[in-house]
């Protein structure tokens, strides 16, 4: 499977850019252990969808497709974190782009089973 192409990857490749921009700011950039795990959470998406559909096996993909969505939660629980860290810093956006990515994926994975 030509992962590239897959639209829930490419939208995984802009969740890691909201994360970066969303961790260049001053006071979360200044937590460098909540700033690092939440950058590698939401690079992990990626990785594992890229991961996935260099396997051979339909079993091996979906596997991979379900370690993404954990990965996506993870940065659901650390963008969660943040707001109670720093409750000036607004994370609805890259919440709800995350929650709506998630949804995709779920998709995806489903199919994957039929």
């Amino acid at each position: 499977m030509d992962y590239p192409n897959l639209r829930i990857y490419q939208l995984s490749l802009e969740g890691v850019v909201l994360i970066f921009k969303l961790t260049n700011k001053s006071k979360v950039q200044k937590n460098y252990s909540l700033t690092d795990q939440i950058r590698r959470a939401s690079m992990s998406i990626s990785a594992n969808i890229a991961e996935g559909c260099g396997r051979r096996t339909r079993k091996d993909l979906i596997y991979f497709i379900s370690i993404s969505i954990g990965s996506l939660n993870e940065v659901k629980a650390y963008l969660d974190i943040i707001s109670r860290l720093y409750p000036d810093i607004s994370i609805q956006s890259e919440m709800a782009f995350f929650e709506a990515l998630g949804k995709q994926i779920w998709s995806f994975r489903r199919s994957l089973s039929k």
